[in-house]
C-alpha cells in the first residue's frame, strides 16, 4: 500500500530544497559581477583580460576539485541518500 503524502511535507521539502539552491547560486552571481571589478582595483597594473582569465581558470579548477572530492567523500561514507544529506 502506497502511503499519500501531505501537501505540507511536501511544501516544505519544496522549501528546503530552494533555500539551500538560493545560498548556492546567489554567492556565484555575486563573485560572477564583482569579481572582475574588484580584481582590477586590487591589481591595476594587469590587463582586464588577464584578470578575467585568471578568475575563470580559479573558478573552473575550484569546481573540479570540488566536485571530485565530494564525490569521492560520498563514496567513502556510503552513497545512499541518507548518507548524502548529513
Amino acid at each position: 500500500m502506497v502511503r499519500k503524502r501531505s501537501w505540507s511535507a511536501i511544501e516544505d521539502i519544496f522549501c528546503v530544497f530552494t533555500r539551500a539552491h538560493f545560498r548556492y547560486v546567489c554567492p556565484l552571481q555575486i563573485f560572477s559581477y564583482w569579481g572582475p571589478t574588484a580584481m582590477l582595483s586590487l591589481y591595476p597594473g594587469y590587463d582586464s583580460s588577464d584578470l578575467d582569465t585568471y578568475l575563470g581558470l580559479t573558478s573552473l579548477v575550484a569546481g573540479v576539485v570540488g566536485s571530485i572530492g565530494g564525490g569521492l567523500c560520498l563514496d567513502w561514507v556510503g552513497s545512499s541518500l541518507r548518507n548524502a544529506f548529513r
